[in-house]
């Protein structure tokens, strides 16, 4: 008799427990978007289930469609000054047009203030006796000024990277034509912008995607080291899509009052639905997504999308192409 009781007290407690489980997964799947945020699961998996385009079926898209992006380790040590020396030759054209007017088109926009700060260095013999406040513990004391904004730049390394850019710079020795990469293209404005953030103390990450991503320079990291490690690649296939809604979380939780994603790229933007999800989310995270064009071949398919974009059609036109997406975002009485 006392078994079945206690048979039944469990049985009965089930039934409260489920009732209390179908509750909450009630309210989960009744909660609007902006009482979740993307805590719950990764980013990415938030995106590619809320989309109907990535259910599986016949005629449907590939499982890859809905998987997260797959992230390559890549090793912090190694590389060359060589290389550094010549990705900063490269781009040394297009981060000079860029550094004219880069600050203050980023100011220019109605959320962004320069922060300020005190920087010194401190004297430990002090800092025992010194009371709090005292700016007699540093040694040394300049006041430091920069824009309250961050950054994260992708850049395309897909097959399609390899492919001629703009009109012929020269003739071989057997007189045919010489052309630019767009992977050459993209790494010119990836390198440039890194440059010149760089120089203005604007934190920043970057990473190359093609169907995975390799994160070459993380938030703080020292960018001259990154340079001689950086070599992009061109192959695989273009999940520009997926490779966004990767990035995204790299810049939740930066503090700074503006978040840019910069995307370099030449290739088909992949799923619309799946990429317009990725960009609505932004929105609802702050976070800005601008598109940089290597070319114009798919400009039609991101004509369609509601993140601003930059087209170059030839080496001239990278820095132009910068500002364009970047102009974007200010208001026009700016």
């Amino acid at each position: 008799t006392q078994t079945q009781t206690q048979t039944s007290d469990n049985a009965a407690g089930g039934e409260k427990s489920n009732e209390t489980n179908q509750q909450a997964i009630k309210q989960v799947l009744d909660s609007k978007s902006s009482e979740l945020g993307p805590f719950g699961q990764g980013l990415e998996e938030v995106i590619c289930n809320s989309s109907s385009v990535f259910k599986r079926g016949a005629g449907g898209y590939s499982g890859t469609s809905t998987d997260e992006m797959l992230e390559l380790t890549q090793t912090k040590t190694g590389g060359s000054l060589e290389n550094r020396a010549a990705l900063r030759a490269g781009a040394q054209r297009v981060a000079s047009s860029l550094s004219l007017g880069f600050s203050e088109l980023v100011e220019a926009h109605a959320k962004v203030r320069r922060r300020t700060g005190d920087v010194g260095a401190l004297n430990g013999n002090l800092l025992w006796r010194v009371p709090f406040g005292d700016m007699q513990v540093f040694t040394e004391l300049t006041r430091a000024e920069a824009l309250n904004t961050s950054f994260y730049l992708l850049v395309d390394e897909s097959s399609s990277m390899d492919l001629k850019f703009g009109p012929a710079i020269g003739t071989d020795r057997k007189g045919d034509p010489i052309f630019d990469k767009a992977k050459e293209a993209a790494s010119k404005v990836g390198v440039a912008v890194g440059e010149v953030l760089t120089e203005a103390e604007i934190p920043f990450g970057m990473a190359s995607y093609n169907t995975s991503v390799r994160e070459w320079h993380s938030f703080g990291e020292d960018w001259a080291a990154t340079l001689q490690r950086y070599v992009p690649a061109a192959t695989g296939n273009t999940n520009t899509h997926l490779a966004v809604a990767w990035a995204l979380k790299k810049l939740i939780y930066r503090q700074e009052e503006r978040k840019i994603l910069i995307v370099v790229t030449d290739g088909d933007p992949g799923n619309i639905s799946v990429l317009e999800s990725a960009l609505s989310e932004s929105a609802n995270l702050g976070i800005e997504v601008r598109f940089v064009l290597i070319g114009a071949r798919h400009v039609a398919q991101f004509a369609e999308l509601s993140a601003p974009y930059g087209v170059a059609l030839n080496a001239n036109e990278l820095a132009a192409s910068v500002f364009k997406a970047l102009k974007s975002a200010i208001p026009q009485q700016m």
